[in-house]
């Protein structure tokens, strides 16, 4: 059992009624949206995760390549949605009557009734797609490429079968890549990582994409970025802090937000985390 370090730095605002902020690794932790009440053990783990979303009830999670979940509440067994291999789902998002997840390994993404009931792959032949969002009709991810290019993209839940849209694409000299991704407010904001000196930012597009990303907020090295959150209604940016490597031992990792509106700093909720992978807001 890990010990229970993690701490409130406080923002004095009061916290939204119902809903919490989830992170996850090595278990899944939940604090209010300011951070108060934290607990870096709400659900104790045995395994590796690597992505979280909170909706319909339950925390949706992927561990060591399986899709699980568990009452909102905490209280139960863990229940599988999904089996799979190790190294195969990375990330993973709910729509009011799916859970989708992506599979990295096989470069597709699947979908199953929030049970996991009639699982099948809706989308294949893809470039390593990592991070994913449903908004408003849509189905968002990432593509992490280290050959060729990382991109973000979208295809209308109505029609998968149509020819996905490249929101944005990086530049194929780039270091960094994309990670976590979520959407809202008009935009898509996502997780990303220079894998050379281990810096992090959030950048975002317009949902119906450009040429350029806007930055959102940018770390000096070595502070990764691994995943986003969006508080919309109280107008907050959610990002993980992850100091130095990924060995998550000194307990350094920590959670900050700032406006969306990009007005005013940055500050930070939770810290003395042993790692932040993940992020949610439910």
């Amino acid at each position: 059992t890990l010990p229970a370090i993690v701490t409130l730095t406080g923002t004095g605002v009061a916290p939204a009624a119902d809903r919490y902020l989830y992170w996850g690794y090595p278990d899944i932790g939940r604090a209010q949206l300011d951070g108060s009440t934290p607990n870096p053990q709400f659900v104790t783990l045995t395994d590796n995760l690597s992505s979280l979303d909170v909706g319909a009830g339950y925390i949706y999670w992927v561990n060591a390549g399986s899709v699980m979940r568990i009452p909102v509440d905490g209280i139960g067994s863990p229940q599988s949605v999904y089996t799979g291999s190790y190294d195969e789902t990375l990330g993973v998002a709910l729509s009011e009557t799916y859970v989708y997840w992506t599979n990295y390994s096989m470069k597709e993404i699947w979908r199953a009734d929030l049970d996991g009931s009639d699982a099948q792959a809706i989308l294949t032949g893809l470039d390593n797609p990592t991070g994913l969002d449903v908004y408003d009709d849509y189905l968002y991810w990432s593509e992490y490429s280290g050959a060729s290019t990382s991109k973000i993209r979208r295809v209308p839940l109505s029609n998968l079968a149509s020819t996905p849209e490249i929101l944005f694409e990086y530049p194929e000299t780039t270091t960094s890549g994309p990670a976590g991704l979520e959407v809202g407010g008009g935009r898509v904001y996502w997780a990303q990582t220079d894998w050379n000196d281990y810096s992090g930012s959030v950048l975002s597009v317009p949902v119906t994409g450009s040429v350029e990303a806007r930055v959102d907020v940018t770390l000096s090295a070595p502070n990764r970025i691994d995943d986003v959150a969006l508080d919309t209604d109280g107008g907050w940016l959610y990002y993980t802090v992850n100091a130095d490597d990924y060995n998550g031992d000194d307990y350094d990792s920590s959670i900050a937000r700032r406006p969306l509106d990009g007005s005013g700093s940055a500050e930070t909720v939770v810290s003395g985390i042993w790692m932040a992978y993940t992020l949610a807001i439910g």
